[in-house]
């Protein structure tokens, strides 16, 4: 991690895939990057034991039918909710940009705390996590004018 005295975080994140980039005046510098391992498995293989026997809700007469990336995507955006109340707390920045794709901003929406959302100056709808270093760099200072 890198340390900073800046107390202004941009969250740049989707279902997969998080950046939390600190605004330093007029440059950008990333602090965490964090990428879901389950980001490109197989529903199938999310849902099978060590031994390949496979389970599902299709044999069930009652199941809740959840998607199982989308629990995975839920699971990350809440291990990254709580990074961001740890460092919050720790009182490593005190302004929040949020920019996520609209499914993601709602689940992020779901799991902070009254504290860390009085603290979110902006929210986003806009999926840039696949964009290079440099050109999300790019991208924020256009954004963020």
């Amino acid at each position: 991690m890198i340390e900073t005295n800046n107390k202004k975080w941009i969250l740049v994140a989707d279902g997969g895939n998080a950046k939390i980039v600190t605004h330093l005046e007029k440059s950008f510098q990333v602090v965490y990057e964090i990428q879901s391992p389950l980001q490109h498995t197989y529903s199938k293989n999310l849902a099978t034991d060590k031994d390949g026997n496979f389970y599902s809700n299709k044999h069930h007469s009652k199941g809740n039918g959840a998607d199982l990336h989308d629990q995975a995507e839920t699971a990350f955006i809440n291990e990254i909710g709580d990074l961001l109340e740890k460092e919050f707390y720790l009182d490593k920045f005190n302004k929040l940009t949020l920019i996520m794709p609209s499914k993601a901003l709602g689940k992020m929406r779901l799991c902070l705390s009254k504290s860390l959302k009085s603290v979110i100056k902006e929210e986003i709808v806009k999926d840039i996590t696949y964009l290079s270093e440099n050109e999300l760099f790019a991208r924020l200072g256009k954004l963020l004018e």
